[in-house]
């Protein structure tokens, strides 16, 4: 079979006899036919030979002990070289270590607000929340759950955990409704609003499979 690719032909059996007979590699194999190796991949996988590793290359005994001498060799890095990665990996393609004035965190933030950006659902998080969702409520909740967060677990050690409305309803308990609340860790927190619907069902089966939260359950 012949591949086009631009002005070029690919024959599948030259694939075959270049990396299956002759044990030359996807690169070497790409190159002598003139295309990518992954399109040379992609055609090993339609003839339905294995990709081989590379552990399964022929290796010579004098590669095998200068790998040897390299790996047990006490190599020690001098303080030129280490001042040389160092700045190397300062200010990397993502930008950490990088120290931006105050006027660029302003636009980056303004391009994030909104309907601008990635995570937004309409203006949900303009919803108040019920006015007895009160620091004394949040409270009750943490202590209720032993200041633990409800999904990995974790203590509350320093910084406190955020209760979290577990059918996102911010006006629950206003309308006689149920406090649906759980305390949530800063990490597990900021994941709900991005998947909400796996989330709901996860904690509302947790919360409603658990007697004793049901027992002290709030209701107002």
């Amino acid at each position: 079979m012949f591949v086009l690719r631009g002005k070029s032909k690919i024959d599948d059996n030259k694939i075959k006899q270049y990396y299956a007979v002759e044990l030359r590699t996807t690169r070497q194999t790409a190159a002598l036919l003139g295309c990518s190796p992954s399109l040379v991949s992609q055609h090993l996988v339609k003839m339905g030979i294995p990709r081989r590793s590379k552990r399964d290359y022929p290796c010579s005994d004098e590669t095998r002990q200068k790998l040897a001498r390299a790996a047990s060799a006490n190599h020690v890095c001098p303080d030129e070289l280490k001042q040389r990665l160092s700045k190397l990996h300062t200010g990397n393609r993502y930008a950490r270590g990088t120290k931006r004035t105050d006027e660029v965190k302003r636009r980056m933030s303004e391009t994030h607000r909104g309907e601008r950006n990635a995570n937004w659902k309409g203006g949900l998080k303009r919803q108040r929340y019920c006015f007895r969702f009160n620091d004394s409520l949040r409270e009750d909740i943490r202590e209720q759950y032993g200041r633990k967060c409800f999904l990995c677990g974790i203590t509350e050690n320093g910084k406190r955990l955020s209760v979290h409305h577990i059918n996102f309803d911010k006006q629950a308990g206003c309308f006689g409704k149920r406090w649906n609340l759980v305390p949530l860790c800063h990490s597990c927190h900021s994941k709900t609003s991005n998947h909400r619907h796996y989330y709901f069902n996860l904690l509302a089966n947790h919360w409603l499979d658990d007697p004793e939260i049901n027992l002290r359950g709030f209701d107002i």
